[in-house]
C-alpha cells in the first residue's frame, strides 16, 4: 500500500483499538490493569490484560482517527519499555467502531503491522539478563501517561535515535554505542528543562555543577562535560567501579568513542583498548566491540533512570533490582575487569 492510501485510511474514525503481544512464552500473570487518562478533549480508557499473551485495549470516549489511536498505543508501548527495558512482538491489531469501515480497519491493521518500525525489536543483548526495573502494573497511572506524552513530544527524534541503537538493526555495536553516547547532550538538555524533578534530591554541590551547565549555551558545552555531569550525578550506581578507578580516563574513552562518528580517523588519533603497545601511545583510546555492548546496556539504564525520574518514579523504588542487573553485567565474561585494568595502564 502506498503512503497516500495508508494515510487516507488513517483519517477514518473508530472507537477502540486492541493490540495483542507475544514474548514467545507466557507473560507474568494473569494480571489486569484498568485506568483512564485525558487526551485532548476525550478520555481514553486503557485495559491491559496479561497471561499467555498481553493485550492492550484503548477505548476513546469520542470517535478518534485510526492514525491517532495507533500513535497513542505506540506511545504507551514506549512508556512500558522504560519499565521493562525491551519491546515485545506485536502480533495483532483490531480496530472497532463503525461497521461500514470494517474493511478499512482490516487493511489498516495489516499495513500497520507491515510498517512497524525496526526499533520495536529490541536487540537480545539487552535482555541477556531480565532488564525490567519495575512491574508497570504497580506504578502505571493516568498522571504518568499524561506526563509521558508531553515528555515524548519534548524528546522528539532523540528518543527514536536511542531506541534504534538498542534495537536489532544491522549496525555494528561500536557505531550504536557511539550514537548512544551522543545522547548525553540530550540528557543535559532534559536536566535543564526538568531541573525541579531531577535536582531535588542531589546535594548542594552536585546541584551547583548542573546549574553551571544550565547557564551555558548548549552549543558550547563539550560532550565530555555532559558525560561527567550526567554520570556523576545520576549514574553512580551503574558506573561505580569505573568512577572509583580512573574516572577521568573513563570519560575520555567515552568521548573518543563518540568522536569516531564525528571525525575522520586522521583527526581522531584513536586506539581501541587492546593493550597493543605497538600502536602509538599518543593515540587516544576508545571502546572495543565487546566493551561497546557492555556500555550500550549500561548507558541505556542511565537513560531510563533519568526519564523515569522525570515521570516521578524515583530510583529508590527499584535500586535493588538495578544493582543486581549492574552486578551481573559487571561480571559478564570478564569484560569490565579487563577494561578496568586498561583504564589504569
Amino acid at each position: 500500500m502506498v503512503n497516500k492510501d495508508f494515510n487516507k485510511i488513517g483519517e477514518k474514525h473508530c472507537n477502540s483499538l486492541e493490540a495483542t503481544y507475544s514474548n514467545g512464552f507466557w507473560f507474568r500473570g494473569p494480571l489486569k490493569k484498568y485506568l483512564d487518562f485525558n487526551y485532548n478533549d476525550s478520555i481514553i480508557h486503557v485495559e491491559i490484560n496479561q497471561a499467555r499473551y498481553r493485550t492492550i485495549t484503548l477505548t476513546s470516549s469520542k470517535i478518534i482517527k485510526l492514525s491517532e489511536i495507533s500513535a497513542l498505543l505506540f506511545s504507551l508501548e514506549k512508556l512500558l519499555m522504560l519499565f521493562e527495558g525491551r519491546f515485545f512482538t506485536l502480533i495483532k491489531l483490531n480496530y472497532k467502531g463503525q461497521k461500514e469501515n470494517e474493511k478499512e480497519y482490516d487493511l489498516y491493521s495489516t499495513e500497520s503491522l507491515n510498517r512497524r518500525l525496526a526499533y520495536y525489536e529490541t536487540d537480545s543483548c539487552h535482555y541477556l539478563f531480565n532488564p525490567e526495573f519495575l512491574n508497570f502494573y504497580d506504578y502505571l497511572s493516568p498522571n504518568i501517561i499524561e506526563k509521558w506524552l508531553e515528555l515524548e513530544s519534548d524528546l522528539d527524534i532523540v528518543h527514536q535515535v536511542v531506541l534504534y541503537n538498542l534495537s536489532k538493526i544491522k549496525l555494528p555495536c561500536d557505531v550504536k554505542c557511539a550514537y548512544l553516547i551522543q545522547s548525553f547532550e540530550s540528557m543535559v538538555e532534559l536536566i535543564k528543562k526538568y531541573d525541579s524533578e531531577l535536582l531535588c534530591n542531589l546535594p548542594p554541590e552536585k546541584q551547583e555543577q548542573i546549574r553551571k551547565l544550565q547557564t551555558e549555551d548548549s552549543r558550547k558545552i563539550s560532550i565530555i562535560n555532559c558525560i561527567e555531569a550526567v554520570i556523576t550525578n545520576f549514574g553512580t550506581e551503574i558506573f561505580s567501579l569505573e568512577l572509583n578507578n580512573n574516572q577521568g580516563e573513563f570519560f575520555k574513552i567515552l568521548k573518543n568513542t563518540r568522536h569516531r562518528i564525528m571525525h575522520i580517523k586522521r583527526n581522531q588519533q584513536d586506539k581501541h583498548l587492546t593493550g597493543d603497545q605497538s600502536i602509538s601511545n599518543q593515540q587516544d583510546k576508545y571502546l572495543t566491540g565487546e566493551q561497546s555492548i557492555l556500555y550500550l546496556v549500561k548507558i541505556s539504564y542511565l537513560y531510563r533512570i533519568i526519564l523515569l525520574k522525570i515521570l516521578g518514579i524515583d530510583l529508590s523504588l527499584y535500586k535493588h533490582q538495578l544493582l543486581q542487573l549492574v552486578n551481573k553485567w559487571n561480571n559478564y565474561n570478564g569484560i569490565l575487569a579487563n577494561f578496568l585494568l586498561q583504564l589504569n595502564s
